[in-house]
């Protein structure tokens, strides 16, 4: 799956729920983990949990619409 974060990565803007600004952190914060990390083993664990914490965030997305 090939990951889409250049407009995605943006701050929301508009009034959003809670849930969603945790996920939308969360997601940030596998990002700069996955930035963060060399180790082959740490990298596969920071490319699934970045997958997770996108779709996650993007289900919640959905969802609001």
């Amino acid at each position: 799956m090939e990951l889409e974060l250049t407009n995605a990565l943006r701050e929301p803007t508009e009034p959003l729920s809670d849930e969603l600004k945790r996920a939308y952190r969360r997601w940030q914060g596998t990002i700069s983990f996955f930035e963060s990390v060399s180790d082959p083993k740490l990298v596969e664990l920071a490319i699934f949990e970045m997958e997770a914490a996108q779709r996650q965030y993007v289900y919640l997305l959905e969802k609001m619409q």
